[in-house]
This record gives C-alpha cells, structure tokens and sequence, in this order.
C-alpha cells in the first residue's frame, strides 16, 4: 500500500481500470528517468505488452508487465508475462524483461522466479520500487516531509505515493501528538509544498479507499483542520461480574468450554500442524469473544506474546499496519506486505524456545463489508502462513449471518489456512455450573422456577 491512485473520471466501476492506466503511466515516467523510452499498452502478434520499448544508450530492448494488486502476486501472473516475454527474448537475447508490481510475489512465485528466470527479468515491487521512483524522480525524502509535519504538533506515521491524472503527490499519514492511531492524513506536491486545496483534498479522501476514513490535514496553518485522537484498545471489554451478561465475562467470570480451550492451547503448544491461523465459529450469542479473553488471559499466563482487538476499531489499512507494530513491538510502522513480514520476522527470531506469538481478532465478520480491509487481513493471514509453527493468528467470527458480498468476499482463501473450531452451545452440565456460581454471589437466592429459567435461556445462548 505504498502506492495509492486517484483519477478524476474514475467511478467505482472503472476504478481499477484507471488504477492500472495510472500505474503504466508512472512507470513510464520512472523508465524514461532510468534511461528508457517507453510505450504502454501496446498490441503485437495478438499480446498486448503494458511496457514497450529501450534503453536509450545500449539501445537494448525492453517489455514490461505492470500489476496494481493489492494482494501479492501469485506464480500464475507471473508465468503469464513469462509466457509472453520468452518469444520475445528467443528473438533477442539482450532483451530484458521487467515485471513491476506494487506488492511482491508469493515466496512460491519468487522462489520460481530465482530458479527459472532471474538472469532474463527483473522484478521490482513494493519498498524497492517505491525507492527507485522517489529517486529517479527526485520526490521529496520522507525525512524533509516529515519535519513539515512535526512542526505542526503532528506524528507522522507512514509515507505514500498518489499517482493522478494531475500529477503526482506524497501523502502522509499523520496522527495528532496525544493519538497513538493514524487519524489523518497530508498531501505534499513534487516540490515539497503542503495542498491547501480543500477541494481537491476532500475528492481524494472520497475516492481513495484507503484514506476514506481519515481526515485531511490543510497545509495553511491559519486554517481550522479538524483530527481527532483515536487509540485501538487493547484486549476486550468485559463484564464485571456474574450477572454483567451484556458483556463477554471476564476471564476470572469464565467457566466450561475446558476441552475446546485444551485443544487450542495445545495446538499451539505443539504447532506440529499445517495451519497457524485458526477460527472459532459459532452463531451468535454463545460466547465467542468470552472464549477469546479467557484465551488471551491464558496465553499471556504461559509467557506467550499476545495481540488481542475488536475488529470494529480497525478503520483502515493503517490501523491493521498499526496493530501489527504493536504486537511485534518494533520501532517503525511498516507500510506494505514487505514491512510486515520485516517486523514478523524480527519477533520471531526474538522468541525464547517453545514461546509463541498469537495474534487474537474479535468481531472478525465487522469487516466482511470493507473489501479493502479484508484484504489487508486476508493478506496478513498468508503472511502469517510463512512463520509456523512461532506465529499464530486466532479469530472468532459468527457463521450464521451473511454479512458480505459473495461478489467482493470471498473466505475460501482464509477458510483453506486455517484449523475451524466450532464453539457449541452450553452443554447441561456448563449451565448448571454457571446457575451456580451466580446464586452463591447473589445476596438473594434464586428460586427453583427462575432457575429453570435461566437454565433454558443458556442452553440456548443467552449470553454473549
């Protein structure tokens, strides 16, 4: 998410479309810079090539593949432009390829790639890129924006390319000096220049996804800019007591649930199996996010590092990127799939011996709707995929409720990297303790008839 793309005629409809053309677009740019001519989209023999064209100097020839994904890039659009490149090579052995995405590929793809083709195409993608082009385009450094933005009394998270059809811009994404979560966000024109235009400002925060849920900071410091302080709690809460049931009970309120809760732990504890993500399901109303505090408070208890949050904090991209700093405590915020698997790298060698890292997400189905978000979870969790058996992440979700569109959504992906848990209701027994534990706290006994009651509603999930 180094990159993001904005187009005054782009619709949701088209906005890929625009995103692509405005990918090629900087590319070229970059190209002529490094000492290219360059043509994009061009038609040959039936193959449409997205770069096209030579080095200026050596005249050697070059043809280029240009991917604005959000997700990594799998080994079948690789070998796509692989398919296409190599005629062209056979023709010209002093042909170069070049595959240029803003996120990199899967380590399956890059370890095909090394294998077959690293002497023929160059890849660039993600934080090697996004340097390259502050380089050869002579952006501002991060460094010179960000003294911008600390004289204002603001934090400054991340730093950003937009590339539009006015030109290109540095977004940074800013909090104010008390929040310890991206609120806003400032754009900077080529010559360092803070945008004022409000407008324009307000445009790009309707139709770049990724800052739609953060406020744009003006550069005229006379001018009111509205931030906000926002802070991700950590952990969940909980109820204060036994009979606090609008709430998930808190772990010390916890009961049953012993055999599922040492399956989990155990599986962790062992991590001999090929999934290290793991969901817990349920319809509603049976005690998912209980469970998960109840976990949380174990985990920590055997000396595990720990993340745990409600999914309905997460707003954006950012705040996921936030999270994970927080979890692997690092110094720097990462910004694209390549920092993160940095800083997950970085707790894992970290970890003492049998010691695991758990990433914990409650309240997963909230972001079923936001198809970026997802994403950038979805993305997360095959990152994760690559650090077993140390790293895990454990989410709950419902599964009774249809909550995204079979259109956008699709969990096929995360339902194939993760061990399911499906968390029943109350057995007998469980309810029966519970009743229990709540007459001998109550200053009041409960009678027989309205102990039938609660009995009833339990069984059926009365609590949350």
């Amino acid at each position: 998410m180094l990159f993001l793309f904005f187009h005054s005629e782009q619709t949701d409809k088209n906005a890929n479309y625009y995103k692509g053309k405005l990918f090629e677009k900087l590319l070229a740019q970059y190209l002529y810079a490094a000492g290219y001519d360059i043509e994009t989209r061009i038609k040959k023999e039936g193959l449409e090539y997205d770069l096209k064209g030579s080095h200026r100097v050596s005249e050697n020839k070059v043809i280029g593949e240009a991917k604005a994904f959000s997700k990594r890039i799998e080994g079948k659009e690789f070998l796509a432009f692989c398919g296409k490149f190599v005629p062209f090579w056979m023709k010209d052995n002093s042909s170069l390829g070049l595959f240029i995405s803003t996120t990199p590929l899967t380590p399956e793809a890059d370890n095909f790639y090394r294998e077959n083709y690293a002497d023929k195409i160059k890849v660039l993608s993600g934080e090697e890129l996004f340097s390259k082009i502050i380089q050869e385009l002579e952006l501002p450094h991060p460094e010179s924006l960000s003294k911008q933005i600390k004289s204002r009394k603001f934090y400054p998270f991340s730093y950003h390319l937009l590339k539009t059809d006015n030109g290109i811009f540095l977004v940074y994404i800013i909090a104010s000096s008390e929040s310890a979560t991206a609120s806003s966000f400032a754009i900077f024109r080529e010559d360092s220049s803070w945008l004022n235009d409000k407008n324009y400002l307000d445009l790009i925060k309707q139709n770049v996804r990724e800052l739609q849920k953060l406020e744009p900071v003006i550069g005229d410091s006379s001018l009111h800019n509205f931030t906000t302080t926002r802070i991700i709690k950590y952990g969940l809460e909980v109820g204060e007591g036994w009979f606090d049931y609008k709430a998930p009970a808190a772990p010390k309120y916890f009961i049953g649930r012993r055999e599922l809760i040492e399956d989990i732990k155990s599986y962790i504890s062992l991590g001999k199996e090929s999934q290290n993500t793991l969901q817990v399901k349920s319809r509603s109303g049976v005690g998912k996010s209980s469970l998960l505090a109840y976990l949380n408070s174990r985990f920590e208890e055997e000396g595990y590092l720990t993340e745990l949050h409600d999914a309905r904090d997460v707003k954006n991209t950012f705040d996921l990127y936030y999270l994970v700093q927080r979890f692997t405590q690092s110094k720097l915020q990462a910004s694209d799939h390549k920092g993160v698997e940095k800083e997950l790298q970085e707790l894992r060698d970290r970890l003492n011996k049998n010691q695991r890292g758990i990433f914990m997400v409650d309240q997963f189905e909230s972001i079923l709707n936001n198809d970026e978000l997802f994403n950038s979870y979805e993305n997360l969790i095959t990152i994760f995929s690559d650090f077993k058996p140390e790293l895990f992440i454990l989410i709950r979700r419902k599964d009774d409720l249809l909550t995204y569109h079979d259109n956008k959504i699709s969990l096929d992906k995360i339902n194939q990297l993760s061990k399911i848990y499906s968390l029943h209701d109350f057995c007998e027994a469980e309810a029966e303790e519970l009743i229990n534990k709540i007459n001998e706290t109550s200053i009041k006994k409960i009678n027989n008839e309205v102990k039938l009651y609660i009995y009833i509603n339990f069984l059926i999930g009365f609590l949350g």
